[in-house]
């Protein structure tokens, strides 16, 4: 299991819209006890926090990155992906050809190609402060 975050990117909820109920039962109930088990669940959420952080960190801060929408969509697609895959039943299409298209998307970001939308860089390179006249 990946390190332990203080933070993730989405909320299991957020990650329960892309599943729905029904996929919830399926792949987060394993007893049929009709829940979740919350050890399954903050594993994947942290599973997406640290795979979204390894394309984003080197270019964007978490407080910038908890800012953005468009984050908190792509974790919860993430999550679901980790959810789906972890009893080796098979991935839904749709949710892992959604999962590769944003690995590609954040390879992109990654390497400066593009950003995250409206979310700006962060720049530590800039003087913090100048005795520039």
């Amino acid at each position: 299991m990946p390190a332990s975050y203080s933070y993730t990117y989405c909320s299991q909820d957020d990650g329960d819209l892309v599943l729905s109920q029904e996929g919830v039962r399926n792949y987060l109930d394993d007893d049929r006890a009709g829940e979740a088990k919350t050890t399954i669940v903050t594993a994947c959420l942290q599973m997406a926090t640290a795979e979204m952080n390894f394309y984003l960190m080197p270019r964007y801060t978490r407080e910038m990155l908890q800012t953005s929408p468009w984050i908190r969509f792509q974790a919860a697609w993430m999550y679901a992906f980790f959810v789906t895959s972890r009893k080796g039943l098979g991935v839904p299409s749709s949710i892992a050809e959604r999962y590769r298209s944003l690995i590609e998307t954040l390879k992109l970001i990654q390497l400066g190609s593009v950003g995250v939308p409206e979310l700006p860089e962060r720049n530590e390179s800039a003087p913090a402060m100048s005795n520039v006249m």
